[in-house]
C-alpha cells in the first residue's frame, strides 16, 4: 500500500536519541498546543512565547526538515489569504474607520492573531506528528488515560484517513496516466465521484482486515508490542510542558506585557 501515512515519521527510519515515551510526544505537543492558543500575538511578550514554543518543537520533535517545510507552505497558503477580510472585520462599538492608524491597527490585530495562533498550532502539531511513526502514535494513545474503545476509534480513523488519501493519490495518478481530462469541472466531477470509489475498496479491505484477525484469534485490540516505560526525563519533559502553560496562563491572566 505504499507510505498510506505519509505524515508519520516511516516505520523503518532509525530511532530517536532521545528515547522518550511516545506518549510524551503527544502530551507535550498537546500542551505547545494550549500555549499558542493562550499567548496574545499582538503583544511583543506572547508573540516571543509562540516562536519560543515552535522553536523548542523543533528542538525536542526534531521533524523532518522537508515533511515540516511542506507543513509550514500549506499553513502560510492557507493562513495568509485571511488578510484580505481587513475591511470586514467586526470591531467594538466607537473603533475608530478603517482610514485612520489606530482603526487599521485594531482590526489588523484581530487577523494577525488568527494568523499567527493558526500557523503555529499547525507547526507545533506538525513536528509532534511528522517525528512519531503510526505505531509510536498508537502506542502513545494506549497509553493514555483513555477508553480502549476511543483508542481504537481514534486510530482507525487516522489509519483510514491515510489509506483514503493514498487511494486519491493512486487514483490521480491513474488518471494522468491514461490522459484523464483536465480543468476545473474535470477536477469537481472527479472529486464528487472519490466517495463512490472509495467505498467499495474500503469495504472490501475491512472484510479481509477482519477476517484475517478471526483466523488469528485477536478479538480486541492489537496486541502492542512496545514494552518502553515512563522514565524520569519523560516527567521532567511532562513537568515542564504543565509548567509552560501554567506560564501562557498567568501571561493571559495578569496580562503582563512590555
Amino acid at each position: 500500500m505504499g507510505r498510506a501515512l505519509s505524515f508519520f515519521r516511516p516505520a523503518a527510519s532509525p530511532p530517536r536519541r532521545r528515547g522518550l515515551h511516545p506518549a510524551t510526544y503527544l502530551l507535550t505537543g498537546l500542551a505547545m498546543l494550549a500555549g499558542c492558543l493562550l499567548l496574545d500575538p499582538v503583544d511583543p511578550v506572547g508573540m516571543a512565547g509562540i516562536l519560543l514554543t515552535v522553536g523548542a518543537a523543533w528542538f525536542l520533535f526534531r521533524p523532518d526538515a522537508a515533511s515540516w517545510s511542506r507543513f509550514a507552505l500549506f499553513g502560510l497558503a492557507m493562513f495568509v489569504p485571511v488578510f484580505i477580510f481587513l475591511p470586514w472585520v467586526t470591531v467594538p462599538v466607537g473603533t475608530p474607520s478603517l482610514l485612520s492608524a489606530s482603526g487599521f491597527l485594531s482590526r489588523l490585530a484581530v487577523l494577525w492573531r488568527i494568523f499567527a495562533r493558526g500557523l503555529a498550532i499547525l507547526l507545533v502539531m506538525s513536528a509532534t506528528v511528522v517525528s512519531m511513526t503510526m505505531s509510536e502514535f498508537q502506542t502513545a494513545l494506549a497509553a493514555l488515560p483513555l477508553p480502549r474503545l476511543l483508542v481504537a476509534l481514534t486510530a482507525q480513523i487516522v489509519h483510514h484517513t491515510g489509506m483514503l488519501a493514498a487511494e486519491s493519490r493512486r487514483i490521480g495518478q491513474a488518471m494522468a496516466l491514461r490522459g484523464g481530462t483536465t480543468g476545473w469541472r474535470a477536477s469537481l466531477l472527479v472529486v464528487g465521484s472519490l466517495p463512490s470509489a472509495w467505498l467499495p475498496r474500503v469495504v472490501e479491505r475491512a472484510d479481509r482486515v477482519a477476517t484475517a484477525l478471526e483466523l488469528r484469534g485477536y478479538d480486541g485490540l492489537p496486541i502492542d508490542f512496545d514494552d518502553r516505560r515512563f522514565h524520569r526525563r519523560d516527567v521532567v519533559i511532562l513537568w515542564s510542558a504543565v509548567c509552560w502553560v501554567a506560564a501562557a496562563i498567568l501571561f493571559r491572566w495578569k496580562g503582563i506585557s512590555w
